[in-house]
């Protein structure tokens, strides 16, 4: 009777190690299972954010493209002729195609209307224009008026760039003047649109 009660409690002990190992392998083997899923589940995290931010990245440089091509101001010319045409009068030295020097109150006038058969292309109506003093000395004014000088579009100032519409106004007149002796005009631009650009001749 003895033999067989030990023999009952080893069975019973067997079995229960044998349960234990199963449910321990069983355990161990949800466990892995959990940890592949969810490695699996932060890999397809981990894609999803990297394909967002390319998307993203392919989003912003495709708007920056179209933003650039919108933009882009195609066969837009300087339509400051040089000094030294007869559209243009200057009441100073001539220094070269694009340089002036002023005496006191002396100035240069771009005339976009006909004088004479002198004239510079006409501007146009109802039209943006940006007017850019590119090289100066400081003590140089610049301003825009219409109707042959008659009326003011700008009135002077020492702004380096000014921006405009012509609205229905025609027969404009550009004029830089020196406020003291000897100021150097240099380079300067007249665009059609509301863009500054880089001086060209």
């Amino acid at each position: 009777d003895a033999l067989k009660t030990e023999t009952q409690e080893e069975m019973s002990t067997l079995l229960k190690r044998s349960e234990y190992e199963t449910d321990k392998e069983g355990f161990v083997e949800r466990l892995d299972a959990a940890d592949s899923e969810r490695k699996q589940l932060s890999d397809e995290i981990s894609d999803r954010v990297t394909l967002t931010e390319f998307n993203s990245g392919i989003d912003s440089t495709k708007q920056y493209a179209d933003n650039k091509v919108e933009t882009l101001e195609i066969g837009n010319v300087n339509l400051i002729r040089s000094y030294k045409t007869t559209q243009n009068i200057v009441n100073g030295i001539i220094e070269g195609d694009y340089a002036v020097r002023l005496p006191l109150s002396r100035n240069i006038n771009f005339y976009y209307y006909d004088r004479n058969g002198d004239i510079n292309p006409p501007l146009e109506s109802n039209t943006d224009y940006v007017l850019q003093l590119h090289e100066a000395d400081a003590d140089v004014d610049m301003g825009v008026f219409y109707n042959k000088g008659s009326y003011t579009v700008v009135p002077y100032s020492k702004e380096r760039i000014v921006k405009f519409n012509t609205g229905d106004k025609t027969d404009f007149r550009i004029v830089i003047v020196a406020r003291s002796d000897n100021q150097f005009v240099g380079k300067v631009s007249l665009y059609k649109g509301t863009k500054e650009l880089d001086w060209t001749p």
